[in-house]
């Protein structure tokens, strides 16, 4: 078991495009374990390599993860966990608004605008293409972790004077949190 570092909103690694996978090989099959490991620990539902601090166009969702309603996401032919590489949505319709967090902006939940039913493409885990049919919270799932791949954050999806609001609040908990830790010192 190897439990990674999940890349907070401050890392520039959340920011940059990631590259793609070119095949499985043992480094990504290792990378997938940890990132099943990782998102376990962390109650996650969804999670992008780069938030992990690897580069490369990879998610991972648990399917048997619940959202903060209770909701459990449908689920995959009894597979707990869907891997996908180079995942990109190909069409999309609807339009809904469901509140989200991120593991990189622990706390921080918002109410996000996206599609409500997506077509995903990607290659799994055994190297087979794949195409993926979504709607409602597994949709949003899918395209808030395909946002990462491209260097975007949740926080991109807002009007610009709401996303400047959450940066200002962002800032004041980084303030008091430096000065919690400098009277630590």
């Amino acid at each position: 078991m190897s439990i990674r570092e999940i890349k907070k909103f401050n890392d520039f690694l959340l920011y940059q495009k990631t590259k793609p996978v070119e095949k499985v090989t043992a480094e990504i099959e290792t990378l997938i374990r940890d990132m099943k490991d990782t998102i376990m620990v962390n109650k996650g539902i969804g999670l992008a390599a780069n938030q992990i601090g690897v580069p490369l166009k990879a998610i991972i969702l648990d399917l048997e993860s619940r959202n903060r309603e209770g909701d459990i996401l449908p689920g995959s032919k009894g597979n707990r966990f869907l891997v996908l590489f180079n995942p990109k949505i190909i069409t999309r319709r609807g339009k809904q608004i469901i509140e989200e967090g991120c593991l990189s902006f622990p706390g921080i939940y918002l109410k996000i605008r996206r599609s409500r039913w997506v077509k995903v493409t990607g290659m799994n885990e055994k190297g087979k293409l794949l195409d993926i049919e979504a709607e409602g919270i597994l949709a949003t799932v899918f395209q808030h972790e395909i946002d990462h791949l491209e260097g975007k954050v949740f926080i991109d999806r807002l009007p610009l004077w709401k996303r400047w609001k959450i940066w200002r609040q962002i800032r004041r908990i980084l303030i008091k949190t430096d000065k919690i830790q400098d009277s630590d010192r």
